[in-house]
Protein backbone atom coordinates (compact mmCIF):
# COMPACT_ATOMS: atom_id res chain seq x y z
CA UNK A 1 0.00 0.00 0.00
CA UNK A 2 2.70 2.09 -0.88
CA UNK A 3 3.21 4.60 -3.79
CA UNK A 4 6.03 3.97 -6.35
CA UNK A 5 8.80 6.69 -5.99
CA UNK A 6 7.62 10.19 -8.22
CA UNK A 7 10.65 9.42 -10.50
CA UNK A 8 9.91 5.47 -11.26
CA UNK A 9 11.17 2.74 -10.13
CA UNK A 10 14.75 2.37 -9.84
CA UNK A 11 15.64 -0.77 -12.18
CA UNK A 12 13.27 1.08 -14.42
CA UNK A 13 15.27 4.04 -14.69
CA UNK A 14 18.48 2.19 -14.54
CA UNK A 15 17.27 0.28 -17.50
CA UNK A 16 16.59 3.39 -19.64
CA UNK A 17 19.75 5.25 -18.89
CA UNK A 18 21.23 1.96 -20.12
CA UNK A 19 19.32 1.63 -23.47
CA UNK A 20 20.06 5.12 -24.07
CA UNK A 21 23.73 4.68 -23.65
CA UNK A 22 23.02 1.82 -26.35
CA UNK A 23 21.12 3.67 -28.90
CA UNK A 24 22.71 6.99 -28.69
CA UNK A 25 26.38 6.63 -26.79
CA UNK A 26 25.49 8.69 -23.82
CA UNK A 27 24.61 7.21 -20.15
CA UNK A 28 22.34 9.47 -18.39
CA UNK A 29 22.48 9.35 -14.50
CA UNK A 30 19.50 7.34 -13.45
CA UNK A 31 19.17 9.21 -10.67
CA UNK A 32 19.34 12.90 -11.75
CA UNK A 33 18.49 12.52 -15.54
CA UNK A 34 15.73 10.12 -15.54
CA UNK A 35 12.39 10.38 -14.63
CA UNK A 36 9.32 8.02 -15.05
CA UNK A 37 5.91 9.51 -15.92
CA UNK A 38 2.55 7.92 -17.14
CA UNK A 39 2.62 8.93 -20.72
CA UNK A 40 3.70 11.62 -23.09
CA UNK A 41 1.55 14.31 -21.99
CA UNK A 42 2.55 14.29 -18.36
CA UNK A 43 6.05 13.96 -19.78
CA UNK A 44 5.57 17.20 -22.14
CA UNK A 45 3.40 18.89 -19.16
CA UNK A 46 6.67 18.66 -16.70
CA UNK A 47 8.90 19.84 -18.94
CA UNK A 48 6.94 22.96 -19.86
CA UNK A 49 5.84 23.61 -16.50
CA UNK A 50 9.93 23.57 -15.48
CA UNK A 51 11.20 25.69 -17.70
CA UNK A 52 7.94 28.17 -19.04
CA UNK A 53 7.70 31.04 -16.20
CA UNK A 54 5.41 33.97 -16.54
CA UNK A 55 5.20 36.34 -19.36
CA UNK A 56 7.66 34.20 -21.28
CA UNK A 57 6.96 33.70 -24.56
CA UNK A 58 6.51 30.34 -26.72
CA UNK A 59 6.21 29.96 -30.55
CA UNK A 60 4.02 26.73 -31.46
CA UNK A 61 4.44 25.78 -34.75
CA UNK A 62 0.65 24.46 -36.00
CA UNK A 63 -0.50 22.03 -36.38
CA UNK A 64 0.95 21.39 -33.26
CA UNK A 65 0.23 18.77 -29.91
CA UNK A 66 -3.04 19.85 -28.40
CA UNK A 67 -0.94 19.84 -25.12
CA UNK A 68 1.00 22.12 -26.10
CA UNK A 69 -0.87 25.99 -25.66
CA UNK A 70 -2.51 24.74 -22.51
CA UNK A 71 0.37 23.84 -20.11
CA UNK A 72 2.37 26.95 -21.94
CA UNK A 73 -0.39 29.23 -20.41
CA UNK A 74 -0.62 26.89 -16.95
CA UNK A 75 2.72 28.13 -16.76
CA UNK A 76 2.11 31.70 -17.12
CA UNK A 77 3.39 31.58 -20.52
CA UNK A 78 1.99 33.43 -23.65
CA UNK A 79 1.51 31.06 -26.95
CA UNK A 80 2.50 33.06 -30.30
CA UNK A 81 1.23 30.71 -33.43
CA UNK A 82 3.13 30.44 -36.71
CA UNK A 83 1.03 27.82 -39.33
CA UNK A 84 2.97 25.72 -40.69
CA UNK A 85 1.48 25.57 -44.73
CA UNK A 86 0.72 22.12 -46.71
CA UNK A 87 1.29 20.62 -48.21
CA UNK A 88 5.14 20.70 -47.11
CA UNK A 89 4.68 21.94 -43.76
CA UNK A 90 7.57 23.97 -43.55
CA UNK A 91 8.70 26.97 -41.61
CA UNK A 92 8.26 30.62 -42.50
CA UNK A 93 11.31 31.78 -40.64
CA UNK A 94 10.82 35.15 -41.81
CA UNK A 95 7.06 35.07 -39.81
CA UNK A 96 9.48 32.80 -37.17
CA UNK A 97 11.78 36.04 -36.68
CA UNK A 98 8.70 38.55 -37.26
CA UNK A 99 7.23 36.68 -33.72
CA UNK A 100 10.60 37.06 -31.58
CA UNK A 101 10.52 39.66 -29.14
CA UNK A 102 13.16 41.05 -26.69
Amino acid sequence: NQYAPMTGVQPLREAIAGKTADLYGYKPDANSEVTITAGATEALYAAITALVRPGDEVICFDPSYDSYAPAVELSGGVVKRIALQPPSFRVDWQAFSALLSD
